[in-house]
């Protein structure tokens, strides 16, 4: 009789441990994000794209999905549009005349912590997990398991930020802001403070036209985002059409005081041009800080310059589809006067696919800045 418990004993102790060790083999370890893991995935490739590669030191064409690692470059031209796919599940889509560096990634106190250099256009970051953070010349913006929008303009560097979700944080010299949900800021320079506001109609279409993740975000914004008292019929506020892009516009951060009227006699555009270039009905006011559309100068061509040409070192480059004098200067980093003199062409931007014209040998680098985390 003992000995039959005894039996027993051992087939129970059998079946316990063999029972723990299938669990264990069954239950899935642990993991933690690493920077060694890391991929990234450039893809959603429309319109002309080109990635530099810092061993090649110049600009090539991007047709389809392909790697992108550390130190290498991604430019958007007039008709462009790309994505960056981090393994981490975060996403960074670029807008049209858009130039961003990948950085480093390291393991911070939120996850991973992957870094971007952000030189002109404009990008949207969805990263649900860990921190996104984007350095760009008047100052730095990061964003902990949110939606962030980030508009560099060229001209004058000046950046516009909209919070759709989550935390953002908005810091140059003079100090750091924190965002919410549905709230906005604007830099000026490197050393203003940081302007905040709320987010615009036009924000949350722009969000919506490139963004589907958004699309889930919206209904919580609604209590949100004002609607301009001294709009009778606030068109702007049906976010579901998406306000498209005006082809050949830019953007400038809107002044205190600056109506539609007075934006649209400043730039030499009737009214009702300038509101419906951002889906604005003509009555409503936009909010100072708020980016906003503006038509491009109406410059006619003048005489050749006396005494042009390009430097020695420079070289012949001919004109592709949807290439400008403002995609070349933003890719080859040389001013747009100095693209004008080297090829003789007055005060003219007009450039023709298949046109020959001189441009700088090599590409310049982008200077690393002094805060990107090093590994």
């Amino acid at each position: 009789m003992q000995q039959q418990i005894k039996y027993k004993r051992i087939i129970f102790l059998f079946a316990l441990l063999a029972s723990t060790t299938l669990f264990c083999l069954s239950t899935p370890a642990e993991t933690t994000d690493s920077p060694n893991d890391l991929t990234i995935t450039l893809g959603e490739i429309a319109g002309t794209v080109q990635m530099l590669k810092p061993a090649v030191g110049l600009f090539e064409d991007v047709n389809a999905a392909q790697l992108v690692a550390e130190g290498e470059q991604v430019l958007t031209h007039a008709d462009g549009f790309a994505s960056l796919a981090y393994s981490t599940g975060a996403v960074i889509r670029m807008g049209p005349l858009s130039l961003l560096t990948v950085n480093t990634a390291i393991n911070g106190d939120t996850g991973l912590l992957t870094s971007l250099n952000l030189e002109t256009g404009e990008i949207w970051a969805v990263a649900e997990h860990g921190t996104v953070e984007v350095t760009t010349a008047n100052g730095v913006i990061s964003a902990t398991r949110a939606f962030l929008n980030i508009w560099v303009v060229q001209e004058t560097k000046a950046v516009i930020v909209t919070c759709l979700a989550g935390i953002c944080q908005v810091a140059n010299q003079s100090g750091a802001v924190q965002l919410t949900s549905g709230q906005s800021a604007a830099i000026a320079d490197a050393v203003s403070p940081p302007t905040t506001g709320k987010m615009s109609a036009q924000d949350i279409s722009r969000w919506l036209q490139f963004n589907p993740e958004a699309t889930q975000q919206i209904p919580i914004l609604t209590m949100t985002v004002s609607v301009p008292q001294s709009s009778p019929t606030p068109a702007a506020t049906n976010t579901s059409t998406p306000c498209p892009y005006p082809g050949g516009w830019t953007v400038i951060v809107v002044l205190p005081g600056e109506t539609i009227a007075s934006l649209a006699e400043k730039y030499g555009v009737s009214a009702s041009q300038m509101a419906r270039g951002n889906c604005l009905d003509i009555f409503s006011t936009p909010q100072a800080g708020i980016s906003f559309y503006i038509p491009p100068p109406l410059v006619e061509p003048t005489a050749t310059a006396e005494n042009c040409g390009p430097p020695q070192d420079w070289i012949i480059h001919t004109v592709k589809s949807g290439e400008t004098l403002e995609t070349l200067s933003v890719a080859y980093r040389v001013k747009i006067a100095d693209l004008q003199y080297a090829n003789c062409m007055g005060e003219s931007t007009v450039l023709v696919s298949g046109q020959a014209i001189y441009l700088p040998a090599v590409v310049s680098p982008v200077p690393t800045p002094s805060g990107t985390p090093q590994t």
